[in-house]
């Protein structure tokens, strides 16, 4: 793991810093001709650090620590899956606690006794890493207490499969297990994150807490999951995200690691119960915003993170439609406005999300107004003679679409709002044609009418047209 260069931030109490080590007088050190002793550690301003190049001594412990966090994972892995399973259900989660207590231990000694913070950041962040590992076995026996053993005995299922303990030893085991786990996780928040310790904390533990739900209905759990998640990103935005001592890679690590019982809650149904739609849907949504939100943020290159959130859009796209499925059980809405409901609402999420995607939200725009655009048109072109719902649909888009292009000045926007225009006037007058053609003497009026009107208008209004359009074309071309 890595850490800044900054000192090791005192814990709560009833712990509290030692003092600093004592310096030796000027005259003593100036003595033997030795230049005065300087503090241990040092506090530069961050862009500093950043602009130092890194001497492989240096380097050295940093490759340890993470050799050693990746040597600890790996054993906490191999500890999970090994014969150890075949152990009873209170042995195996007593060993699992007893680890994470010992490594939350390694980290406190590290602090106080050597006076060494990147050691011990090293250890407390593994130790509040496997709080959620703790609370699915925890969770294990919740529900082996509540349904019975599931049974299994074979591969990955079997670490989460637990026999019935009774409920004195159930509550015990989880009476012992949150008075150790509650001071690991403040500990960990506090050494990384302590600006937002308290807060993290308590975020933290409510997540996990759901960990211990007796239910494993998938459609359930996808709910759970989804506000989890929303909850975590709206907290993040209103306490974290402004903080710049939670910007550091110590802050980014832990405010990403409140989302893990999120993902353990998903990852546990997965491999245990069957799916259902629901929860694909939060798992597509899930890999949606990782798309259009966290990796365009990773690069610096527009086009990679334009590509990444077009990626991401159409995933989300799928999300909805299993969303749907989910909500219509067995069978989905009507076809005949299956389209409609599809794709205008994703469209009409496009658009708002454009306002901050990268590059001004000009492709993001763009792709919605397209799909908007084919899907009101291929709905007329399917279901047009069905009823007048694909015809208002459709006037009802392309006066969106062309409001939106004005105000936006937008080229794309203002194409698929007047192409929408046309082709859903056209067939309303081909509806119009198809009913006089049966009255000869109806069209002929109509036409010559129309006619003489046209010409009116033109022979009243032709020099104002001119300019008109002389200065729409002007400002198209300044459109983007």
């Amino acid at each position: 793991m890595n850490s800044s260069d900054t000192s090791f931030p005192p814990p709560a109490n009833p712990l509290s810093e030692p003092p600093p080590l004592p310096s030796l007088p000027k005259s003593e050190t100036e003595a033997d001709g030795a230049p005065a002793m300087t503090p241990i550690r040092e506090t530069r301003p961050a862009s500093h650090a950043a602009r130092e190049p890194i001497s492989w001594p240096d380097l050295y412990p940093r490759i340890l620590r993470w050799t050693g966090a990746l040597i600890l994972a790996v054993a906490a892995l191999c500890f999970l899956i090994s014969g150890w399973v075949n152990g009873s259900p209170l042995l195996r989660t007593g060993s699992f606690l007893g680890f994470t207590a010992l490594l939350s231990g390694a980290g406190i000694f590290c602090a106080y006794r050597w006076r060494e913070d990147k050691g011990a950041r090293t250890f407390l962040a593994l130790a509040t890493a496997f709080l959620p590992a703790n609370f699915a076995q925890l969770g294990a026996l919740t529900f082996a207490q509540a349904h019975g053993s599931l049974g299994y005995s074979v591969g990955l299922r079997k670490v989460f499969t637990f026999a019935p303990v009774g409920e004195t030893m159930l509550l015990a085991a989880l009476g012992i297990s949150l008075l150790v786990l509650v001071p690991v996780a403040f500990t960990g928040f506090s050494a990384l994150a302590r600006s937002g310790a308290k807060k993290m904390t308590v975020l933290f533990l409510a997540g996990n807490a759901l960990l211990l739900l007796p239910w494993r209905d998938a459609n359930l759990v996808a709910g759970l999951g989804a506000a989890l998640v929303a909850g975590l990103i709206v907290a993040d935005r209103l306490w974290f995200s402004r903080e710049s001592s939670l910007k550091t890679w110590d802050g980014v690590a832990m405010r990403s690691l409140l989302f893990a019982p999120a993902v353990l809650l998903v990852v546990r149904n997965v491999c245990m119960h069957p799916l259902t739609d629901g929860l694909i849907a939060l798992i597509l949504a899930a890999v949606a915003a990782l798309f259009t939100l966290g990796l365009p943020s990773c690069t610096q290159r527009r086009g990679l993170g334009v590509a990444s959130q077009v990626i991401g859009y159409f995933i989300a796209l799928l999300a909805w439609f299993f969303t749907l499925q989910a909500c219509y059980p067995g069978n989905l809405p009507n076809e005949e406005i299956l389209l409609p409901i599809v794709f205008l609402p994703w469209c009409l999420a496009l658009f708002g999300l454009s306002f901050k995607a990268e590059g001004k939200g000009i492709v993001t725009r763009g792709l919605a107004a397209s799909v908007a655009c084919l899907s009101c048109l291929l709905e007329i072109a399917l279901y047009g003679e069905a009823g007048y719902l694909p015809s208002i649909l459709g006037l009802l888009t392309a006066l969106g679409l062309l409001l939106a292009a004005f105000t936006l000045e937008e080229r794309t926007a203002f194409l698929a709002g007047a192409l929408t225009l046309v082709v859903t006037l056209g067939y309303h007058l081909h509806l119009a044609f198809s009913f006089v053609q049966e009255n000869l003497w109806i069209s002929l009026a109509v036409a010559g009418t129309g006619i003489i009107l046209a010409s009116s208008y033109l022979e009243r209004h032709g020099g104002g047209l001119r300019l008109r359009a002389k200065r729409l074309r002007r400002q198209w071309k300044r459109w983007n």
